[in-house]
Protein backbone atom coordinates (compact mmCIF):
# COMPACT_ATOMS: atom_id res chain seq x y z
CA UNK A 1 0.00 0.00 0.00
CA UNK A 2 2.95 2.57 0.57
CA UNK A 3 3.75 2.17 -3.03
CA UNK A 4 -0.06 3.45 -3.80
CA UNK A 5 0.15 6.25 -1.37
CA UNK A 6 3.49 7.42 -2.86
CA UNK A 7 2.26 7.34 -6.02
CA UNK A 8 -0.55 9.46 -5.22
CA UNK A 9 1.38 11.81 -3.16
CA UNK A 10 4.30 12.27 -5.32
CA UNK A 11 2.79 11.45 -8.62
CA UNK A 12 -1.24 12.05 -9.40
CA UNK A 13 -4.27 9.88 -9.41
CA UNK A 14 -3.87 8.03 -12.72
CA UNK A 15 -0.51 7.41 -10.68
CA UNK A 16 -2.40 5.76 -8.12
CA UNK A 17 -5.00 4.10 -10.42
CA UNK A 18 -2.03 2.23 -11.78
CA UNK A 19 0.04 1.60 -9.05
CA UNK A 20 -3.26 0.34 -6.97
CA UNK A 21 -4.15 -2.31 -9.66
CA UNK A 22 -0.72 -3.69 -9.67
CA UNK A 23 -1.01 -4.03 -5.88
CA UNK A 24 -4.68 -5.33 -5.35
CA UNK A 25 -3.39 -8.04 -8.13
CA UNK A 26 -0.08 -8.49 -6.44
CA UNK A 27 -2.52 -9.24 -3.02
CA UNK A 28 -3.04 -12.83 -3.44
CA UNK A 29 0.02 -13.62 -4.57
CA UNK A 30 1.36 -12.49 -1.14
CA UNK A 31 -0.92 -14.28 1.02
CA UNK A 32 -0.15 -17.56 -0.88
CA UNK A 33 3.37 -16.30 -0.26
CA UNK A 34 2.81 -16.28 3.26
CA UNK A 35 0.67 -19.51 3.57
CA UNK A 36 3.55 -21.09 2.14
CA UNK A 37 5.81 -19.50 5.10
CA UNK A 38 3.17 -20.91 7.57
CA UNK A 39 3.72 -24.41 6.38
CA UNK A 40 7.45 -24.63 6.01
CA UNK A 41 7.56 -23.08 9.68
CA UNK A 42 6.84 -26.73 11.21
CA UNK A 43 8.87 -28.82 8.83
CA UNK A 44 12.04 -26.07 9.46
CA UNK A 45 11.99 -25.58 13.28
CA UNK A 46 16.06 -26.11 13.45
CA UNK A 47 19.21 -25.55 11.30
CA UNK A 48 19.00 -29.58 11.80
CA UNK A 49 15.74 -30.29 9.74
CA UNK A 50 17.59 -28.03 6.25
CA UNK A 51 19.12 -31.79 6.17
CA UNK A 52 16.13 -33.52 5.83
CA UNK A 53 14.77 -34.30 2.40
CA UNK A 54 11.01 -33.48 3.43
CA UNK A 55 11.97 -29.77 4.38
CA UNK A 56 14.46 -29.28 1.16
CA UNK A 57 11.77 -30.38 -0.52
CA UNK A 58 9.05 -28.45 0.76
CA UNK A 59 11.23 -25.58 0.51
CA UNK A 60 11.64 -26.41 -3.55
CA UNK A 61 7.51 -26.43 -3.53
CA UNK A 62 6.89 -23.68 -2.06
CA UNK A 63 9.32 -21.57 -4.32
CA UNK A 64 8.48 -23.40 -7.48
CA UNK A 65 4.49 -22.82 -6.43
CA UNK A 66 5.26 -18.89 -6.12
CA UNK A 67 6.63 -18.39 -9.43
CA UNK A 68 3.44 -21.16 -10.87
CA UNK A 69 0.95 -18.98 -9.01
CA UNK A 70 2.92 -16.00 -10.04
CA UNK A 71 2.64 -16.87 -14.26
CA UNK A 72 -0.98 -17.33 -13.71
CA UNK A 73 -1.42 -13.78 -12.24
CA UNK A 74 0.54 -12.46 -15.18
CA UNK A 75 -2.25 -13.77 -17.24
CA UNK A 76 -5.29 -12.76 -15.33
CA UNK A 77 -3.74 -9.29 -15.27
CA UNK A 78 -3.23 -9.17 -18.97
CA UNK A 79 -7.04 -11.05 -19.52
CA UNK A 80 -8.32 -8.54 -17.33
CA UNK A 81 -6.17 -4.95 -18.62
CA UNK A 82 -6.85 -5.91 -22.44
CA UNK A 83 -10.97 -7.16 -22.56
CA UNK A 84 -12.47 -6.14 -18.70
CA UNK A 85 -11.30 -3.35 -17.62
CA UNK A 86 -11.39 0.54 -18.90
CA UNK A 87 -8.70 1.41 -21.85
CA UNK A 88 -6.60 3.61 -19.44
CA UNK A 89 -5.08 0.25 -17.74
CA UNK A 90 -3.38 -0.59 -20.80
CA UNK A 91 -0.95 1.99 -19.91
CA UNK A 92 -0.38 0.31 -16.84
CA UNK A 93 0.47 -3.43 -18.04
CA UNK A 94 4.49 -3.06 -17.71
CA UNK A 95 3.93 -1.28 -13.81
CA UNK A 96 1.20 -4.38 -12.91
CA UNK A 97 3.70 -6.87 -14.83
CA UNK A 98 6.55 -5.06 -12.53
CA UNK A 99 4.47 -5.27 -9.00
CA UNK A 100 3.45 -8.93 -9.41
CA UNK A 101 7.42 -9.32 -9.70
CA UNK A 102 8.08 -7.56 -6.99
CA UNK A 103 5.08 -9.76 -4.99
CA UNK A 104 7.30 -12.65 -6.54
CA UNK A 105 10.53 -11.50 -4.36
CA UNK A 106 8.70 -10.66 -1.38
CA UNK A 107 7.14 -14.46 -1.52
CA UNK A 108 11.01 -15.38 -1.75
CA UNK A 109 11.42 -13.41 1.05
CA UNK A 110 9.30 -15.50 2.95
CA UNK A 111 10.55 -18.30 2.14
CA UNK A 112 14.03 -17.36 3.40
CA UNK A 113 12.52 -15.73 6.24
CA UNK A 114 11.19 -19.53 7.36
CA UNK A 115 14.88 -20.69 6.53
CA UNK A 116 16.35 -17.61 8.67
CA UNK A 117 14.33 -18.35 11.71
CA UNK A 118 15.28 -22.10 11.57
CA UNK A 119 19.35 -20.87 11.10
CA UNK A 120 18.35 -18.35 14.19
CA UNK A 121 19.15 -15.35 11.79
CA UNK A 122 16.11 -13.33 13.17
CA UNK A 123 18.91 -10.14 13.21
CA UNK A 124 19.33 -10.76 9.35
CA UNK A 125 15.42 -10.72 8.57
CA UNK A 126 15.35 -7.34 10.24
CA UNK A 127 18.87 -5.98 8.79
CA UNK A 128 17.52 -7.19 5.34
CA UNK A 129 14.10 -5.93 5.89
CA UNK A 130 15.29 -2.37 6.74
CA UNK A 131 17.52 -2.32 3.77
CA UNK A 132 14.68 -3.30 1.58
CA UNK A 133 12.77 -0.19 3.49
CA UNK A 134 15.39 2.77 3.14
CA UNK A 135 16.08 1.42 -0.75
CA UNK A 136 12.10 1.57 -1.23
CA UNK A 137 11.71 4.95 0.44
CA UNK A 138 14.70 6.56 -1.43
CA UNK A 139 14.02 5.12 -4.98
CA UNK A 140 10.28 5.99 -5.00
CA UNK A 141 11.23 9.93 -4.06
CA UNK A 142 13.59 9.65 -7.17
CA UNK A 143 11.28 7.61 -9.82
CA UNK A 144 7.71 8.68 -8.64
CA UNK A 145 8.09 12.27 -9.27
CA UNK A 146 9.90 11.35 -13.10
CA UNK A 147 8.47 8.44 -13.63
CA UNK A 148 4.89 8.18 -12.14
CA UNK A 149 3.48 4.88 -11.10
CA UNK A 150 6.62 2.65 -13.36
CA UNK A 151 8.91 4.56 -10.67
CA UNK A 152 6.65 3.31 -8.04
CA UNK A 153 6.62 -0.06 -9.65
CA UNK A 154 10.59 -0.25 -9.68
CA UNK A 155 10.92 0.82 -6.43
CA UNK A 156 9.07 -2.10 -5.12
CA UNK A 157 10.57 -4.47 -7.41
CA UNK A 158 14.37 -3.70 -6.59
CA UNK A 159 13.73 -3.36 -2.77
CA UNK A 160 11.91 -6.68 -2.92
CA UNK A 161 15.19 -8.05 -5.02
CA UNK A 162 17.28 -6.39 -2.69
CA UNK A 163 15.76 -8.11 0.85
CA UNK A 164 15.47 -11.23 -0.77
CA UNK A 165 19.27 -11.19 -2.21
CA UNK A 166 20.36 -10.09 1.29
CA UNK A 167 18.24 -13.07 2.95
CA UNK A 168 19.40 -15.71 0.59
CA UNK A 169 23.46 -14.27 0.91
CA UNK A 170 22.79 -14.67 5.13
CA UNK A 171 21.49 -18.15 4.16
CA UNK A 172 24.25 -18.89 2.76
CA UNK A 173 26.89 -17.63 4.96
CA UNK A 174 25.11 -19.86 7.62
CA UNK A 175 24.11 -23.19 5.51
CA UNK A 176 25.58 -24.47 3.12
CA UNK A 177 23.81 -27.59 1.51
CA UNK A 178 26.21 -30.78 1.42
CA UNK A 179 26.61 -31.72 -2.66
CA UNK A 180 25.80 -35.13 -3.59
CA UNK A 181 28.35 -37.54 -3.35
CA UNK A 182 30.06 -38.73 -6.99
CA UNK A 183 28.19 -41.32 -8.84
CA UNK A 184 31.26 -44.35 -9.01
CA UNK A 185 31.68 -45.15 -12.62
Amino acid sequence: MATVLLARLLGDADDAAAAGLGVQLATPLLLIAGTAFRLLQPVLRTSDDLQNRQATRSIKVAAGGLVAVFLMFVGIAWVLIHFWLPPFFQEAWWTVVILLAAALAAGFCYVFWAILIALELENQILISYGTGTVLFLTISLWLIPVQGHIGAAWASLVANVTTAIMMYRAVLRRHRPHSSPPVPD
